[in-house]
């Protein structure tokens, strides 16, 4: 979730809200679909985004969110087949 700030100079407090929001739900997302498919998770997140949020700010900062948890689930993904 702190992953959100280097992205979001200057940050408003929202976006700042929104993105840590976006991580929450790619995380929420992808505990539903069992977390096999990461693109699929990803997707899911985004349309969570965009139907969560009308001001394209922080619409776009939730976006960042679920982009941000990616790396981190496809590292655990690779940590758990191995």
């Amino acid at each position: 979730i702190e992953g959100c700030k280097p992205f979001l100079v200057p940050f408003q407090e929202e976006e700042l809200y929104a993105c840590q929001r976006g991580c929450r739900l790619f995380s929420i997302c992808q505990f539903v679909d069992d977390g096999i498919d990461l693109n699929r998770t990803k997707l899911e997140c985004d349309s969570a985004c965009t139907e969560a949020y009308s001001q394209s700010d922080e619409q776009y900062a939730c976006h960042l969110g679920c982009q941000n948890q990616l790396p981190f689930a496809e590292l655990r993904q690779e940590q758990v087949s191995r």
